[in-house]
């Protein structure tokens, strides 16, 4: 730990490490939630599929070719959970996307004077759809 880091942690009261604490945890709850959901969604149908074949039975071959893509679609889900689930990286990537993109900025957005204290370098954008 840096020395920084180490005199604002002491610095902080019990509370507000508490709060901090609560939130670190609830990221990676989400995030291994997130992860979790999208393997299970992606290999079940294919351990399906395997089971039946052990039985002997057939399997259409169309839902074997559809669970087998959805095996390699799980190294899609995986990074896009990991953004999606993760305040620091979908922060930043909004940020970029506002840059490169500026049609990504929510155009019925009216900012009021309490609004213009917010302190975040990089603000969370809705997107309509």
């Amino acid at each position: 730990m840096s020395k920084m880091h180490a005199a604002v942690s002491l610095n902080q009261t019990p509370q507000l490490r508490n709060n901090q604490e609560m939130k670190r945890q609830t990221n990676i709850a989400k995030t291994v939630i997130a992860i979790f959901t999208g393997f299970t969604i992606c290999w079940v149908p294919w351990l399906v599929v395997l089971i039946i074949l052990r039985a002997g039975k057939t399997v259409n071959e169309d839902f074997i070719i559809v669970t087998t893509q959805m095996l390699l679609a799980n190294h899609l889900v995986d990074p896009i959970s990991w953004v999606l689930t993760s305040p620091g990286i979908y922060k930043f990537i909004s940020a970029k996307l506002r840059v490169l993109l500026p049609g990504f900025q929510k155009s019925s957005v009216s900012v009021s004077p309490s609004d213009t204290t917010n302190t975040d370098k990089y603000p969370i954008v809705d997107v309509d759809d």
